[in-house]
């Protein structure tokens, strides 16, 4: 990141921005928070201003790069994955590993100020995930000793960031790869943001190909791209390979029960701080009150609880939380008689799922493939909404929106309970016009043959 913005407290008496008074310390949030804005916009402009030459000198070596590349005999294709919740690309993956030219690796990206015993956790995690698919892992991290893994030793031919920031870190620069390598991008996500700071990054400019869920997505990246490759595919969203079709599922996610009772997933973000991005959780607000509500309605519904990753930490850097306090709250999820906490993979948890309550981006159109009933909750919804592009509005109002435990409460007695359910029809639509998958059908199947049709 750009590093903090400090502010100078004892200036602050009274202040005038934007033609209305702000007086006193009430407000220094929201002033510190417009001026980070400012501040990462102009940091953001300038950094435009450099990476230009470099990307208009990577188009013009990229032809050289590709035929050099898919000549190969065998092509050391690398993915780098951050946890598993974020890994998409199983049957990608696994169409690599079949192949008679490709070598497939996947590497644990590792930031480097997560703590040590977080490093140890989720390499474990991936570690034994992909050893029972049989995927060649190697750990980006060893802990024992303090050292990334020598990735640019190792020589992959093609390379896929997990996300396209944060390629300029020192475990892994960009940079290290840009003569030698073709880069890939596949989101694990549908974008719902339209901030400026996420257009135009380095990383998609130099992409070989990027994979996007629909045309709509397509269209909107492309208009701000500095270069003039058309490097984006339309394949489809790679969880429609998982949650939809006639796929077999697992119920390991909730407990043995009456099988009337509901099954709902509370999925809450991280965004919890006032310094975050992207502030717009009421996770501490409604936090005690979402336990009282699964003992209330420990007769009729089951509740899952699926943070993001990074709420644990979160909370633990909170001073009214604790780690103490975290882990407490935590456990209270794991051992209520009818919810559970999840973590990792949760294709099982929402197929066999009868609705979900977030506030969790990343899931806001993926859920919407099990055309299931979902609830957006949000005490910022004006101001989530002001970073939105088109797919995310299109599918927010495809949501049951609230703020308060009220709000939640409403949602399972009427749409869940009841069956009163008027948004369902609207949720079928929007499936069969936006999300089903283009080509073969099949998303993994689609991104390979970009990569198989470019072998020479």
């Amino acid at each position: 990141m750009h590093g903090r913005l400090l502010w100078p407290r004892k200036n602050l008496q009274t202040f005038r921005l934007r033609g209305n008074d702000i007086h006193n310390q009430a407000d220094t949030e929201m002033i510190k928070s417009f001026l980070k804005r400012k501040y990462y916009n102009f940091l953001d402009s300038m950094t435009e201003l450099l990476k230009t030459p470099r990307i208009k000198a990577y188009d013009r070596r990229i032809p050289e790069i590709e035929d050099r590349v898919f000549k190969k005999e065998r092509i050391k294709v690398v993915f780098f994955v951050i946890n598993i919740g974020m890994w998409k690309n199983d049957d990608l993956f696994k169409l690599f590993l079949d192949s008679e030219r490709f070598d497939p690796y996947i590497v644990s990206f590792i930031y480097k100020h997560d703590s040590l015993d977080y490093k140890e956790y989720v390499q474990n995690e991936m570690r034994d995930y992909f050893k029972s698919k049989g995927f060649p892992f190697i750990k980006g991290y060893d802990v024992s000793s303090g050292k990334y893994f020598n990735l640019k030793a190792f020589k992959p031919d093609i390379l896929l960031y997990a996300q396209p920031y944060n390629v300029e870190r020192e475990e892994y620069k960009v940079m290290d790869y840009f003569h030698d390598c073709l880069f890939a991008y596949i989101p694990y996500c549908i974008a719902i943001n339209d901030l400026p700071s996420l257009r135009n990054l380095f990383y998609k400019n130099i992409c070989w190909k990027m994979f996007y869920p629909t045309r709509q997505s397509k269209e909107h990246e492309a208009r701000y791209l500095t270069t003039r490759r058309d490097n984006i595919v339309v394949s489809g969203y790679t969880s429609a390979d998982y949650l939809t079709g006639t796929r077999k599922y697992s119920e390991k996610d909730w407990k043995p029960q009456n099988g009337s009772m509901r099954r709902i997933i509370w999925a809450p973000h991280h965004s919890i701080l006032k310094n975050d991005l992207l502030d717009y959780s009421n996770f501490l607000e409604i936090a005690d009150g979402m336990v009282g509500l699964a003992q209330k309605y420990s007769d009729r519904v089951q509740f899952a609880f699926k943070p993001h990753p990074r709420l644990m930490r979160k909370l633990y850097e909170l001073e009214e939380w604790g780690k103490t306090r975290t882990d407490n709250y935590f456990d209270k999820w794991r051992t209520m008689p009818n919810t559970s906490f999840v973590d990792g993979e949760y294709y099982d948890l929402f197929l066999s799922s009868d609705a979900m309550i977030h506030d969790c981006c990343s899931f806001m159109i993926e859920y919407l493939f099990t055309r299931k009933p979902i609830m957006f909750v949000t005490g910022e919804k004006e101001k989530l909404m002001e970073t939105m592009n088109m797919d995310a509005r299109k599918s927010m109002e495809l949501h049951y929106t609230g703020e308060t435990l009220q709000d939640i409460e409403q949602f399972i007695n009427e749409v869940i309970l009841e069956g009163k359910d008027p948004m369902r029809p609207l949720r079928e639509d929007y499936y069969e016009r936006e999300l089903k998958t283009p080509g073969t059908g099949k998303v993994s199947q689609n991104i390979f043959d970009t990569f198989r049709t470019a072998l020479r």
